[in-house]
């Protein structure tokens, strides 16, 4: 048998099956369902000789349900205050323009300066934390992260996507018109027809994404075989290979993230109780995402962000590539644009590198209560995790040589 037959033969979609079957079931972070579904995980793990270490915390459904229809019910009537003075007082929307970005600006200093505080009723949780150290010296430390909570939503995750972006655009193309035409009105210009239109147009997209978003409340009704209890099998399946063989100078750490569907809370808690152990220069973060949904292959996060896309960590995104190839896996890379995030975003904020392996599709059912194994594919599930596993071992060769 040859070495990669070898490697592939390690690997069991019954494992991946049993685990995504055991924990799909509503388990929104605070109700009973999660707590169950954390100490089903641990029981699981122990089979694997994995001892995972339950770290409690709390989190809040405030900073994801309340503060996001606030948000957006302020942006349709700061649009609908533009709108209006664009009519009878074009250059007062210079004042309301300098109010946004001012506001704005303070907030996004509140959310770095950590001062944002716990609002809102607190919900007990748990993030997971298990280690396999190396035969020899640890040099580096891999973080292979997951999250264990589900949710559903009004919206699928696409469709909160697409509102973000459209509104996002929207309000941005607004702002920029309504400035212009206040500029236009100063110099005693008339504004042009066309302009209006466009004002109405954007109105109206602003109006249909906000209205979207503030109806889109949290509930606890999807099983959550893709997100995220694939990604736990596939933690699963990794796990029990490096057990077996153990890395030479590389020490994984498995983290099974709480509370990641409120606002990733449970990897910000997480990077809290442990930055000091994590060097950016030799840690490095694989984490999983709703892996492993049918009739897809293999799939990166490439470039995130809105307007402009940023690449999201090259160097390990192309040793996956490389790994899936030797493999003959099909892999591929997409774009996040916004509306959504994952908990690699929290750990790459301290300077680690990080990646994200996802499948988009998956994104149309997720948050719904079609998120059930019908949608789960366990030999894909099993490609995931060989290809992370190759990804952690490449790395191990690089420190070692």
């Amino acid at each position: 048998m040859s070495s990669q037959n070898a490697f592939k033969s390690e690997f069991f979609e019954s494992d991946a099956e049993r685990i995504v079957q055991k924990i799909s079931f509503p388990r929104l972070v605070g109700t009973e369902g999660s707590e169950r579904a954390v100490n089903l995980i641990i029981e699981e793990f122990d089979k694997a000789d994995i001892p995972l270490k339950k770290e409690p915390f709390q989190a809040t459904k405030f900073w994801t349900t309340t503060i996001t229809q606030i948000g957006t019910l302020l942006a349709l009537f700061l649009s609908a205050i533009m709108l209006s003075l664009s009519f009878i007082a074009p250059e007062w929307n210079l004042l309301v323009f300098g109010a946004i970005i001012g506001l704005v600006i303070w907030g996004l200093a509140k959310m770095s300066g950590g001062s944002l505080k716990m609002l809102g009723k607190p919900l007990d949780t748990h993030n997971l934390r298990g280690k396999i150290s190396p035969k020899g010296e640890k040099k580096r430390i891999v973080i292979l992260m997951g999250h264990h909570d589900t949710k559903s939503q009004v919206l699928t995750t696409v469709q909160r996507s697409a509102a973000f972006t459209i509104g996002g655009l929207s309000v941005l193309l607004a702002a920029i018109l309504y400035v212009v035409m206040a500029l236009l009105a100063l110099m005693d210009t008339s504004i042009p027809l066309w302009m209006r239109i466009i004002s109405y147009i954007l109105s109206g997209l602003i109006a249909i994404s906000t209205i979207a978003l503030t109806l889109n409340f949290t509930q606890n009704k999807s099983p959550g075989a893709l997100d995220n209890a694939s990604s736990v099998a596939v933690l699963y399946m990794m796990g029990k290979y490096l057990k077996e063989h153990a890395l030479n100078n590389i020490e994984v750490w498995i983290v099974i993230t709480g509370a990641e569907e409120v606002g990733m809370l449970g990897a910000h808690e997480f990077v809290r109780r442990h930055k000091e152990k994590l060097d950016p220069k030799s840690t490095y973060c694989i984490n999983f995402d709703m892996v492993g949904r049918k009739g897809c292959c293999i799939e990166l996060m490439d470039t995130t962000g809105f307007p402009f896309p940023k690449p999201v960590c090259e160097n390990l995104n192309s040793i996956a590539r490389e790994v899936a190839k030797e493999l003959q896996f099909e892999c591929k890379g997409f774009y996040l644009p916004t509306g959504a995030a994952t908990d690699r975003f929290v750990v790459a904020k301290l300077g680690i590198p990080a990646m994200d392996f996802v499948n988009k599709k998956a994104a149309f059912e997720t948050h719904t209560a079609k998120d059930d194994l019908d949608r789960f594919d366990p030999v894909l599930a099993k490609q995931f995790a060989m290809v992370a596993t190759k990804v952690v071992e490449r790395l191990d060769d690089q420190q070692s040589s």
